[in-house]
């Protein structure tokens, strides 16, 4: 007996969705079956999709459930490359196409978001000025292929800018109302919830998780021994903090926002164990990037809102924050790095600094190609800080510039200036039921391009599908304010003409 799935909330314009889930299953067997299926992480990728299939078709709301999964695996990373051609292996470059489980999820989410679509004849993709100022800089990226001295770096980068890109599409276009954005905040704060217990095991274990958890090698010295520093799923501690300053404004929002008491225990659960494990990290510009969040946070929120309820919550995470440093090891360690100085992480920075400006200096136009600062670095490279740390200079500006130019860097950065614009003016104008999640976004950008002065926290695969994500629930959120005055200032209208 055929299944049936209710993609469009009701029982006339339901679609069979039993076809997509043969498709889905069919092509994870498929993927297994080309060599690799003794490859632990292409079985998961199978599972995942089996997994998928089965719960949605006992969901009632199908769309929703993939979606919370979605955003809910992107914490995860568990993927695997997908093999290519001997050309692409020339001179150890980086894989091209990369299939991680969230990338399936993504693809079953928009393949049921435009069946419904399609049942119900709606027209929902509007594209503005700030969803094509991306387009610009994608554009002019993929012209610096042309003189790139590694051309499949800088089409990774490419491929994963498109990815990312239609990642925002679809959440700006599908978080329409207030619940399907609040499918997304759950997700985000589910993600932190098990971000944080896995930086958590790693911290106490000193071993990594399988495969949710691997274990970079960065270390510190600690009561005479050998400390790893935990680096979550993605094995980086400095990835990590960016992403846990990135998404804990948004549990703070959740817990400040007007949604039902079981919901608002889940964010503020997250922003307890989040703080912890940022903490945990060790990572110094991932404290500087939360604290700049919360400083803009208050700064936006009281204003308009509620400053007994930000008092609130934050003396709460802070006591409990000062007490577990108090009281553990993990406020020694955070004393140790607080007042550590590493020549070679000050010093290595400034140089790094140095031979981006070189590289400006010399491409001030057009960059040396996109993804490429690695390679092209040791000829500016006056100080030798290359052979010492062979890795991009730790600030997104100088990065962006010395790798597109003065023209990509521009580009660039108006998306998220329009994105802030936009968020910034919405709190000026509304105080509705989303403005505390308005003032988490905003926070949480602002918060992530402070930290990318000291970082490279735009370069990890976990910071840029977040950032694309929450900057696209920012974007639908001003969407649906700028619907809802649009909706008052008519009935307005018609009651003034009706008056008259």
């Amino acid at each position: 007996m055929m299944m049936y799935g209710a993609i469009s909330g009701g029982a006339r314009n339901a679609l069979p969705i039993s076809a997509l889930l043969v498709v889905e299953v069919v092509v994870g067997v498929a993927v297994v079956s080309i060599g690799l299926v003794n490859d632990l992480r292409w079985q998961v990728l199978l599972l995942a999709c089996l997994l998928l299939a089965a719960i949605v078709l006992v969901s009632a709301e199908p769309l929703q459930t993939v979606v919370f999964i979605f955003v809910l695996s992107m914490t995860t990373q568990v993927g695997m490359n997908i093999p290519k051609g001997p050309a692409w292996h020339h001179g150890g470059a980086a894989d091209v196409f990369q299939l991680y489980v969230y990338d399936l999820l993504f693809l079953a989410s928009v393949g049921i978001w435009l069946m419904r679509g399609a049942v119900q004849r709606r027209q929902s993709w509007r594209i503005d000025l700030v969803d094509a100022a991306p387009l610009g800089f994608l554009a002019w990226s993929t012209m610096t292929v042309s003189y790139s001295v590694s051309p499949s770096h800088s089409i990774f980068q490419i491929y994963l800018m498109v990815k990312v890109y239609l990642f925002y599409i679809f959440v700006r276009h599908w978080a329409e109302n207030r619940r399907n954005t609040a499918t997304i905040e759950l997700a985000l704060a589910a993600g932190l919830v098990i971000q944080s217990l896995i930086i958590f095991a790693q911290f106490f274990t000193q071993e990594s998780i399988g495969l949710l958890g691997p274990m970079e090698d960065r270390t510190v010295w600690f009561r005479g021994e050998i400390f790893n520093r935990p680096g979550g799923t993605i094995g980086s501690d400095q990835a990590v903090g960016s992403y846990l300053g990135l998404v804990l404004p948004l549990a703070l929002a959740g817990l400040l926002s007007r949604l039902p008491p079981r919901q608002r225990a889940l964010h503020g659960g997250a922003l307890i164990l989040g703080v912890v494990a940022l903490l945990m990290t060790l990572s110094r510009a991932g404290w500087i990037q939360f604290g700049v969040a919360v400083f803009v946070f208050g700064l936006v929120f009281v204003r308009k809102i509620s400053l007994r309820g930000f008092l609130l919550a934050t003396s709460v995470v802070g006591a409990l924050a000062l007490a577990i440093l108090g009281h553990t090891d993990i406020g020694e360690l955070v004393q140790m790095r607080l007042l550590e100085f590493s020549e070679v992480s000050t010093f290595g920075r400034l140089d790094l600094f140095g031979v981006a400006w070189s590289m400006i200096e010399a491409n001030p136009i057009f960059g040396v190609g996109l993804n490429t600062f690695r390679f092209v670095a040791p000829q500016y490279d006056t100080t030798g800080i290359t052979l010492v740390t062979p890795v991009a200079v730790h600030n997104i500006p100088l990065l962006l510039w010395s790798e597109t130019g003065t023209v990509g860097l521009f580009l660039f950065f108006a998306f998220p200036f329009l994105v802030g614009w936009r968020l910034w003016a919405y709190q000026r104008l509304a105080g509705g039921p989303m403005a505390a999640s308005a003032c988490g976004i905003l926070a949480g950008l602002v918060g992530f391009f402070a930290g990318g002065l000291f970082d490279v926290n735009y370069a990890h695969q976990l910071n840029i599908v977040h950032f694309w994500v929450v900057a696209g629930l920012g974007m639908a959120i001003t969407r649906m304010e700028s619907e809802a005055q649009g909706l008052r200032l008519a009935h307005e209208c018609r009651k003034s003409t009706e008056a008259a």
